[in-house]
């Protein structure tokens, strides 16, 4: 048996979102529960190598190009328009000459380029960029599809990291369903052909793939943040004593995690036109929720930041405030929590709530390992809210859709929520229990298949 595993996760991975980091350290626990194992991953935002309890951390920068992965929004900041530039630029290449997307980008040419010469080296003497790529090709198996973030700019990255000799596998993508573009799809073909095994975390996903390769075997597997341990209870107490939020507890309390992602910047509020209008309307009716959980619930309301970043727009803890100040709630029955915690931390905390609203996926996913009553709120546009919350968890009566929304709506299925929380605790039970089956089923193919290349590494 090995030592260590050495995995890695060829998509950038922003850990500023901590539904980005569930997801890693849920595959490592769920597939590695007892073994020990280091995942290396990308990140944009990295500017060196950093080592976080079994994650390296490399810059995203050495496989891609910045400007292939900015988002377009709204906003006069120099980094927002450039952001938007790109995505106008990438998209009008898309359309214009379909093609193009299957060049491979210039970091990943020549950081593989770089890979092939370090790997006939020593590793005595390397420094750096060069220790970190060296290490990076010598793992012993690729794991792709986190977060659905599986695109053609990773199949390229999978590509060259096949021609270094690496076996890999597809697990938790959402594929791409609305994708049109036939290079796009030749290239998920590519890719998909040559996979171990290959796991949608979701049925819609899994359709899209199995119509258009259906020579391959797709497999629905639950999101890997399902199987993350969550922190000790020793471990909450301490954040809530350095927050000074022991008090806080001594009422019921119910979570928020907002998110102004596009879902909810351009594919909510039909009755706006602009994301600015969007994303005031959504502040809102949200402190119209918060003012109802605590007038009519008598409940305390945390806000559970699961994204700091790494653009003010996407720091989940300026909305909370936002919201808190035009609910007009005071400091003892609304908080915010400022410091930034890591996924364990933040799953270990949701445990402590009555009731989580919820519009981070991720904080749902949390949810159900720590059988906590929630109502998601999300976008038709969102197939994770329709795939898994809807679909995997069964859960349909827990989501308010915000494309039409009123307030006298949302205030009552709050309400109901609140009131019906101990009847969907004891339903998680057993939802919580189907989703580790399938996880380990999941989990004992996928360790068959890296278990299967050590053994030939060794003979």
């Amino acid at each position: 048996m090995k030592k260590r595993y050495e995995i890695l996760v060829p998509e950038y991975v922003p850990l500023s979102n901590k539904g980005e980091e569930a997801i890693i350290r849920g595959m490592a626990d769920v597939i590695f529960p007892d073994e020990p194992s280091t995942f290396h991953v990308l990140d944009m935002e990295a500017v060196e190598t950093a080592h976080l309890e079994g994650l390296d951390v490399h810059p995203g920068s050495w496989f891609y190009s910045r400007w292939r992965s900015q988002e377009f929004g709204m906003g006069l900041s120099g980094r927002r328009l450039w952001g938007s530039g790109c995505s106008l630029l990438r998209n009008g290449l898309n359309y214009t000459i379909p093609a193009w997307v299957k060049l491979p980008q210039l970091p990943l040419i020549r950081s593989a380029a770089r890979m092939r010469h370090l790997r006939q080296r020593s590793a005595l003497g390397l420094l750096g960029k060069d220790d970190a790529l060296r290490r990076m090709a010598a793992c012993d198996y690729l794991i792709a599809g986190h977060d659905g973030a599986l695109n053609e700019y990773d199949c390229h990255v999978i590509d060259a990291m096949c021609k270094l000799g690496l076996r890999f596998g597809i697990f938790g993508s959402t594929m791409k369903p609305r994708v049109r573009n036939s290079a796009i799809v030749e290239i998920f073909g590519r890719t998909l052909r040559k996979a171990d095994f290959v796991y949608c975390r979701d049925e819609i996903a899994a359709g899209w793939a199995r119509k258009h390769f259906p020579d391959v075997r797709i497999d629905v597997a639950p999101d890997p943040a399902f199987g993350m341990r969550p922190a000790r209870p020793e471990r909450v107490d301490e954040i809530l004593r350095q927050e000074a939020l022991e008090g806080f507890f001594e009422r019921p309390v119910a979570m928020l995690t907002p998110a102004e992602t596009a879902y909810v910047a351009r594919r909510s509020f039909d009755g706006h036109l602009t994301p600015s209008a969007k994303r005031d309307a959504h502040r809102v009716l949200l402190a119209s929720v918060v003012r109802c959980l605590v007038e009519e619930c008598g409940a305390n309301v945390l806000f559970l930041p699961h994204a700091v970043g790494p653009t003010p727009e996407l720091d989940d803890r300026s909305i909370g405030w936002d919201i808190l100040g035009r609910a007009k709630v005071s400091p003892e029955r609304g908080r915010v929590l400022e410091t930034e915690y890591g996924a364990r931390d933040l799953k270990a905390l949701i445990g402590r709530a009555e009731l989580l609203v919820a519009e981070r996926i991720h904080s749902i996913i949390g949810a159900v390992g720590m059988r906590t009553p929630f109502l998601c709120l999300g976008s038709r546009a969102d197939n994770r809210v329709s795939g898994i919350v809807g679909g995997m968890l069964g859960a349909k009566d827990a989501i308010y859709f915000l494309n039409e929304p009123t307030e006298s709506e949302i205030l009552g299925r709050v309400v109901v929520s609140w009131n019906g929380r101990h009847v969907m605790r004891e339903r998680l039970t057993s939802t919580k229990d189907e989703v580790e089956v399938s996880l380990r089923t999941a989990a004992a193919r996928i360790r068959e298949a890296i278990g299967r290349v050590a053994a030939w590494e060794e003979a």
